[in-house]
């Protein structure tokens, strides 16, 4: 969908799309500190109707607070579309909500299918509105129409969910496990998206530039596709499991799949020649290969730490995560402002580079204490 949005509209409004994009992954960030992983990861333990209710009154929370602080803080956002923002934001809260709820009941399967369902009715109408003219509005228009159907599918077959829990227990356990895990999420926010908000000041005449290096960016993110579906099964099968060792095992064969899927996905992407890139998004992004580059280990590394971090995740030691994404954020925000004005978008991809092999060197040395820990 993006890809065709980039061919249609032009590298310029493909730089837009990234901070619509990554002022949606900030306020989610945010709101799954409570309606995030905390819905899974409690799944078994509190009933449903009782983390929804949190999970539903959280959300309204966040999302009025972030209407207000978008319409008052200028961030370089287009014109009109903060409050598609927060409707897409807290309406994918909910429904993800529900998903959380599903993946920690060994539903996992049926919230696969509804994400599935939502991002082909995203991806459709979202063609069908660019083809129409409806420019980068048809992004935020496709996805809040295929959101609120999917939530409201799952409203309704939820709806008669009894509760049992006070909203006062739910909400401390939720931030007991949410809290803890989702620092890590947010400290990976700034090592991978911070750049996106410097250089949209920076260039804020010119974005087209910034739009090729976003979508090498996301091109090679795509490559994390498998490593993303086996960590999220690795994870619940862990939740599941009392036996250390046979989840280590687990871990370290799903680490072997995820490098060798990874690298073979990697050396595609670079093989493939410029003028490749060129027939397929057209002449703005010409000059896309010198972003994928500096990329490569980068990626490499940080697919590999999805799997280890969700391993670290299952095992009870988040704060092990948000040590390793502190690492990479620090790293960010700091030579941001050491380079300054100078800042440009091939050192952001440097960078963004550097940020993520720290992040998933720092969590293979918490794995290697782990699994030095249990034989000891």
């Amino acid at each position: 969908m993006i890809t065709y949005i980039a061919r249609e509209l032009g590298s310029a409004v493909r730089a837009e799309i990234s901070i619509i994009l990554a002022t949606l992954a900030c306020i989610t960030l945010v709101n799954n500190i409570v309606a995030g992983g905390s819905m899974s990861y409690l799944a078994t333990k509190i009933d449903a109707k009782s983390l929804l209710k949190v999970a539903y009154s959280y959300t309204f929370i966040v999302h009025s607070i972030a209407a207000i602080v978008l319409s008052f803080i200028p961030i370089g956002l287009p014109i009109d579309s903060s409050m598609y923002i927060v409707g897409i934001s807290a309406i994918s809260g909910l429904f993800y909500s529900h998903c959380g709820i599903y993946s920690g009941t060994k539903h996992l399967d049926k919230s696969n299918i509804l994400q599935l369902i939502m991002v082909s009715i995203t991806t459709f109408l979202c063609c069908l509105l660019v083809y129409n003219g409806y420019g980068f509005q048809s992004f935020l228009i496709s996805s809040l129409i295929s959101i609120s159907v999917m939530w409201v599918y799952v409203f309704v077959q939820d709806y008669e969910l009894v509760a049992s829990y006070s909203i006062l227990e739910t909400y401390k356990a939720c931030i007991h496990f949410g809290a803890k895990n989702q620092i890590g999420h947010i400290a990976q926010f700034f090592s991978s998206r911070y750049s996106f908000y410097i250089l949209s000041i920076l260039y804020v005449h010119d974005k087209a530039e910034m739009g090729v290096f976003t979508h090498a960016l996301s091109l090679m993110e795509a490559t994390w596709l498998l490593s993303n579906s086996l960590a999220g099964v690795l994870y619940n099968r862990i939740l599941q499991n009392e036996n250390i060792q046979l989840s280590q095992k687990w871990t370290n064969s799903f680490v072997l799949y995820t490098a060798l899927s990874t690298a073979l996905a990697i050396s595609i992407l670079i093989i493939f020649p410029s003028e490749w890139y060129i027939y397929v998004f057209k002449k703005d992004f010409q000059t896309i290969k010198q972003y994928m580059y500096p990329l490569v280990s980068g990626t490499f590394l940080y697919a590999i730490y999805l799997i280890i971090g969700h391993y670290i995740s299952a095992i009870g030691k988040p704060q092990w995560n948000s040590i390793a994404n502190i690492t990479g954020a620090i790293l960010m925000v700091s030579f941001v402002h050491i380079l300054g004005n100078s800042y440009t978008t091939l050192q952001a991809a440097w960078l963004t580079s550097v940020c993520y092999s720290a992040t998933s060197v720092v969590s293979m040395l918490f794995y290697f204490y782990s699994i030095h820990s249990t034989k000891s």
